[in-house]
């Protein structure tokens, strides 16, 4: 037995990973879900019809990341949904709970994204990285630190956009 699930689409899901409420769950074209990632699209009420979870394609979640989608603030929604864009990465033991990861992001390992924070597109977040709850990062950042340090963020060329979408590529073909 192979130790992938492959779609159609040419989406791979390792069998070791853990996904929770898959109805609420929308994965697009050659994303790769490694051994270990967690995706919680569990809803907490019976009213969201939406999904709760989008992974655009190309998406690539490294082993043992966790996507959590953060709690709402508003009572007739309890889970505020998590969007990823084209072309982006999660590094492994990263744990996202943030509303929006942009096209063409990469984000290191061993990461923690707050809550409802927001990263735009063409980012780039180091290892080791805390982001707080309702951050916004603008589009060709890159982010380094930590909160309860320092959070460092450094502007990004253009060119950029293209290096970011050829490693997602690159590590779709390669794993």
């Amino acid at each position: 037995m192979s130790e992938w699930i492959e779609t159609s689409s040419g989406t791979r899901i390792s069998r070791l990973a853990t996904i929770v409420g898959a109805s609420s769950i929308t994965i697009s074209a050659n994303c790769t879900i490694h051994a270990g990632c967690k995706l919680n699209g569990e809803e907490h009420t019976g009213t969201q019809k939406n999904p709760i979870i989008i992974l655009g394609k190309n998406s690539f979640l490294e082993k043992d990341c966790v996507v959590d989608p953060p709690s709402s603030n508003q009572p007739e929604e309890s889970r505020v949904p998590f969007v990823m864009g084209n072309y982006s990465t999660i590094g492994e033991r990263t744990v996202v709970r943030l509303s929006l990861v942009g096209n063409r992001v990469s984000i290191g390992s061993d990461c923690f994204l707050g809550e409802l924070s927001v990263i735009n597109d063409c980012c780039i977040i180091e290892n080791d990285v805390k982001i707080p709850p309702k951050t916004v990062i603008p589009p060709y950042t890159r982010v380094s630190g930590s909160y309860d340090k320092s959070l460092v963020m450094e502007e990004l060329s253009a060119a950029y956009r293209r290096v970011l979408e050829l490693d997602s590529r690159l590590l779709f073909s390669l794993k």
